[in-house]
């Protein structure tokens, strides 16, 4: 299930609405309009009352997440964290794995100092530029190995392989482009019905997404969601009496993802953060706290215990301090 939106239209009452794109297989789609705010529920009936098929049957996956039937639709839309809402109803989803590029840290793929990069949450913290986010989740579109992590949906590894540095929020994905996102929840949903013993319609131009409660051979694409095919479930080509012929072997598929290992040390966000935090921060002289000088004077106001002290003698701020380095 794919989503669009739309703003208000007299035809509506004008309420605000949502068109949401439905996809039944992965070459045909339909629009179904909804007000802003309807439930899955709701979505269903209107998907059942336009394909002629119970609602009782119908199942909606987004990004490898079934929704239940209590959840409600909304538009989706990009904007600066610094941007007021303009309705109480309105949610914002950041999407924290984006970071200013403020440490200059060299993107683990093409060693270029962006300013905007993706990190990773691995223990490293390695960063990648933009550019190279998009590359590298259209590869794995392409090879099919984005992996279902649980209460996230399909997601990406950081490309060094770490453990638990799965990108948590899968609207970091829109910075692949509406087409490539696209792409991205017509294989969640494939992925999750091939994961739990459906089939897809193999016949070229259909590709319709098949649950299946029968064991036998004999496979019906039934119209008039599906194209009408026959089918073997085995060799998932055209249905026949006998044995299958042989399917041949496919080469293994790789991502095509290059990782240096002198690269990857140097792009690790922490290890920048450590160095930063050792360059420009000092202990307070009362109760230790780290405060950072970022310019001025060499007047320090402790941010936790208010202690006033000098940033160049580490002791409380006095005339001489004042006389003799104000500035430096």
């Amino acid at each position: 299930m794919l989503r669009r939106t739309q703003t208000a239209d007299p035809g509506l009452n004008g309420k605000p609405y949502l068109v949401v794109i439905i996809r039944f297989s992965s070459s045909r789609s339909f629009p179904v309009t909804v007000f802003a705010g309807s439930t899955i529920r709701e979505l269903k009936n209107e998907i059942a009352e336009k394909q002629n098929v119970p609602a009782s049957d119908l199942r909606l996956i987004l990004a490898g997440q079934s929704l239940k039937d209590d959840f409600k639709l909304s538009k989706f839309y990009f904007r600066c964290g610094h941007h007021e809402s303009s309705s109480v109803d309105e949610t914002a989803i950041p999407l924290n794995h984006i970071k200013p590029n403020s440490r200059l840290v060299e993107c683990i793929t093409c060693a270029e100092k962006s300013t905007l990069v993706l990190v990773f949450p691995c223990s490293s913290g390695h960063a990648m530029c933009l550019d190279c986010f998009q590359n590298y989740g259209v590869t794995r579109l392409n090879n099919r190995t984005f992996v279902n992590v649980e209460n996230v949906g399909y997601s990406l590894p950081c490309p060094a392989g770490c453990e638990n540095s799965f990108v948590q929020e899968i609207h970091h994905f829109h910075l692949f482009g509406d087409d490539q996102y696209e792409r991205y929840h017509r294989f969640s949903a494939e992925q999750v019905l091939l994961s739990e013993g459906g089939v897809l319609c193999p016949r070229p131009g259909c590709g319709n997404g098949l649950m299946l409660n029968t064991e036998k051979r004999r496979i019906h694409c039934q119209p008039p969601v599906g194209c009408g095919y026959l089918f073997c479930k085995q060799c998932l080509e055209e249905f026949h009496e006998g044995e299958c012929g042989m399917v041949p072997v496919q080469p293994p598929l790789t991502d095509d993802i290059a990782v240096d290992e002198e690269l990857a040390e140097r792009s690790r966000w922490e290890a920048e953060t450590r160095d930063v935090i050792q360059r420009t921060t000092k202990p307070c002289p009362k109760c230790k706290t780290k405060t950072e000088h970022s310019g001025g004077c060499m007047h320090m106001t402790c941010p936790q215990c208010k202690f006033q002290w000098c940033w160049i003698c580490a002791k409380d701020w006095n005339l001489d301090c004042q006389g003799s380095h104000w500035f430096g």
